[in-house]
């Protein structure tokens, strides 16, 4: 509203000044959402979320069709993100409750020291081709964090160090490269606590409630972990990230996903021949997308398409 006033009264040697102003970053706003708010927050925050979009809608009629379109778009990543970054909060302070009673933690570490963890691995790790010697670090560190009951905050960033080693050997790569493998992580990472849930479950484990509580946050968090370091690798709002095909474009350099990497049994991080391949195929279909052909034949077309499957 400042600027506008600004504008109307030929004041423009103080818009600079106002934009400096509001375009401050918040700090307060970053990093807070496992932090434990009033249920009236979390709930206003999901009732502007469910009506933002309408809002906008009904405050943008008659303005150009391609602003509308940008600026509904933009509300529209926000409201998601509000929506998921509130259920994930509302999940951490569920297990915040549970960690915070010694006798809960006590019996999930009693329940979890039996699960049959050879079997699991076994039944995972030939679905995901896991490192199994990354897989009993993660085991006993879970168990350990049981054993001292851990707060939320040490869990957190326990989860944060995982992501942060899986992804580490990929920080110099392409952003598209970053996305495939953490979207290849957290697929392993829901096959392993899919497999420890199903071992409680035909243990008629006591905890049982307690670990799929766990189970949702872990997996919540990883992806929003995920997330945020793809948002950092592109330097666009995490809102973005996962944007889909049929979304308004509100960027010039989309994601565009690539074919999937085989991973040789290395635990996400793959070989150096299969990252030499995936790097070639990058290459290419960077090369086909910049290149300017007037027309071209459907048989030229599906060959080129099958050499990138190759």
């Amino acid at each position: 509203m400042e600027v506008l006033y600004c504008v109307k009264q030929l004041q423009f040697e103080h818009i600079e000044e106002y934009w400096t102003s509001f375009w401050q970053p918040e700090d307060d706003l970053e990093d807070e959402e496992l932090v434990e708010l009033i249920a009236f927050l979390t709930q206003s925050c999901r009732n502007f979320a469910k009506n933002a979009e309408h809002y906008l809608k009904k405050a943008m009629q008659g303005a150009p069709e391609i602003i509308q379109k940008k600026k509904i778009q933009a509300v529209k990543y926000m409201a998601q993100g509000l929506r998921r970054y509130t259920s994930l909060n509302h999940l951490a302070q569920a297990a915040r409750a549970v960690l915070q009673k010694p006798d809960q933690v006590m019996a999930m570490y009693n329940d979890y020291i039996r699960v049959d963890m050879q079997q699991v691995q076994e039944q995972a790790g030939w679905v995901s081709g896991c490192d199994s010697l990354m897989v009993h670090h993660i085991h006993n560190a879970f168990k350990d964090n049981l054993q001292k009951m851990a707060p939320m905050e040490e869990w957190a960033e326990w989860l944060e160090s995982i992501v942060d080693q899986i992804l580490a050997k990929y920080h110099d790569k392409p952003v598209q490269i970053i996305s495939e493998i953490g979207k290849q992580f957290l697929l392993n990472w829901s096959c392993y606590t899919s497999m420890l849930i199903r071992d409680l479950t035909l243990r008629s484990a006591g905890s049982f409630g307690s670990f799929h509580l766990i189970r949702l946050l872990t997996d919540e968090y990883m992806v929003y972990l995920i997330e945020s370091r793809i948002a950092k690798a592109v330097n666009r709002a995490m809102i973005t990230v996962i944007s889909q095909p049929t979304d308004y474009p509100l960027f010039d350099d989309a994601l565009t996903p690539l074919p999937p990497m085989s991973l040789n049994q290395q635990y996400i991080i793959s070989n150096r021949q299969s990252e030499q391949i995936y790097d070639q195929k990058f290459s290419q279909q960077r090369s086909i997308d910049n290149r300017q052909v007037p027309s071209m034949g459907n048989d030229m077309l599906e060959m080129d398409a099958k050499s990138m499957l190759i």
